[in-house]
């Protein structure tokens, strides 16, 4: 995965995540009222998870 951060407005970065074998963006909604803690947790388990299993590249992490 790339992560390519933009600058906004003050106080706000914009991301754009890149699916690093196919260089391909990977689009998701936007959704204010996201839990981004959970959202975290689940990236860094998964992570994880990944250096001790078989994860094909460019397999989905879905969240």
């Amino acid at each position: 995965m790339i992560i390519a951060a933009t600058a906004g407005e003050e106080n706000v970065v914009f991301c754009n995540l890149y699916d690093a074998a196919t260089k391909t963006r990977i689009h998701s909604e936007w959704n204010r009222d996201a839990d981004w803690l959970a959202i975290i947790d689940s990236i860094q388990t998964r992570l994880q998870t990944s250096k001790n299993s078989h994860i094909v590249s460019g397999e989905a992490i879905l969240f």
